[in-house]
C-alpha cells in the first residue's frame, strides 16, 4: 500500500513539475495531460532524453540522477513487454507454490528451444526478487548444491485471480495500452 502511495506521489509531481514548465519541440508540458502523454510517449519510444527533459531538473546532480531514472523507466517498460510476451501465466504458477526455475520453463505454454532457458529465467526471476515482486529462496538438495525456489510476493497477490477469479492485472495492462494513452 505504502509503495502504491509513494508511485502515485512521483507520477502526480512528475505531472506537476511537467505542466508548469514549456519544452522543446516533441514534448508537450503545457497541461498535465499533455505532459502525462509525452512522458507515455518518451517511454514507449525508449527517448532517455525526453524523458529526462520531462523530468525538469535544475542543476547537474540532478540530471545524473535523472538520467538512472530515466533509463530504469526504458528498461523496465522492455523488460514487462518481454515477460507479458514470452511468459504469460507464470505469476499464477508462481501464486500457486514455490517453483524452480526449470518447472517454471516447463510450465511455459510453448516449450523454449533454447537448452539455457531454465538459467534465462532464473536471472530473470532474481531480477524480479531484488524488486521484491517474487520471493527467493535457498535450498540445499540431495547432492549438496543449492538451488532457487521462487514464489509469489504479496504485491502478486494484486496480479493472480482470487477465489472469485478477478485480478487487478488487466486494469494494470489496460492502463498501460497504447490505444488508451492515445486516445488523451
Amino acid at each position: 500500500m505504502a509503495m502504491s502511495r509513494r508511485i502515485v506521489g512521483v507520477m502526480l509531481l512528475i505531472i506537476a513539475l511537467c505542466a508548469t514548465f514549456a519544452m522543446a519541440q516533441g514534448v508537450d508540458a503545457s497541461s498535465p495531460k499533455g505532459a502525462l502523454k509525452s512522458l507515455y510517449t518518451a517511454i514507449e519510444k525508449a527517448d532517455q532524453p525526453a524523458i529526462i527533459q520531462l523530468l525538469l531538473v535544475p542543476d547537474d546532480p540532478q540530471q545524473e540522477l535523472a538520467k538512472a531514472y530515466a533509463s530504469m523507466l526504458v528498461a523496465a517498460k522492455r523488460f514487462g513487454d518481454v515477460a507479458r510476451q514470452k511468459f504469460p501465466g507464470v505469476a499464477n504458477s508462481l501464486a500457486q507454490a514455490a517453483l524452480a526455475p526449470e518447472e517454471v520453463v516447463a510450465r511455459l505454454p510453448v516449450a523454449p528451444a533454447n537448452p539455457d532457458a531454465a538459467a534465462m529465467v532464473d536471472l530473470m526471476l532474481r531480477l524480479l526478487a531484488s524488486y521484491d515482486v517474487v520471493r527467493c529462496r535457498m535450498e540445499e538438495g540431495k547432492d549438496g548444491r543449492y538451488s532457487r525456489w521462487y514464489s509469489a510476493a504479496p504485491v502478486c497477490k494484486w496480479l493472480t485471480p482470487n477465489e472469485d477469479g478477478v485480478s487487478m492485472a488487466a486494469l494494470a495492462l489496460m492502463n498501460q495500452d497504447k490505444v488508451l494513452m492515445e486516445s488523451w
